[in-house]
């Protein structure tokens, strides 16, 4: 078992488990690090949602399908903008491609 958290581990984490020799250990050491990091997803979701542009993908189908995936992660996060938001935020996700 330890064997599998250390080879699915990113280098930062790996190193703060170095010094366990027990699995129940290295567990413990991860739940205390990531325990609370919610503002870390809240904020990862914020900004693809804002950030969003069309040029990232190769078509418009695929824009779409992110565009979707990114609200859809606010909602499960709790945090969803205005109804209102969307279409504005697509608009400008296309304006670099499809100015107006």
């Amino acid at each position: 078992m330890k064997i599998i958290i250390k080879l699915n581990v990113k280098s930062t984490p790996a190193q703060m488990l170095a010094g366990c020799k027990l699995v129940c250990k290295m567990w413990v050491t991860l739940q205390t690090q990531y325990k609370g990091t919610r503002a870390v997803f809240n904020y990862n979701a914020i900004e693809l949602y804002t950030k969003i542009k069309y040029n990232n993908y190769p078509n418009l189908k695929h824009f779409i399908i992110a565009f979707k995936k990114a609200i859809k992660k606010l909602v499960n996060l709790d945090i969803s903008p205005p109804e209102s938001w969307h279409p504005i935020l697509f608009i400008m996700a296309l304006s670099d491609a499809w100015p107006i």
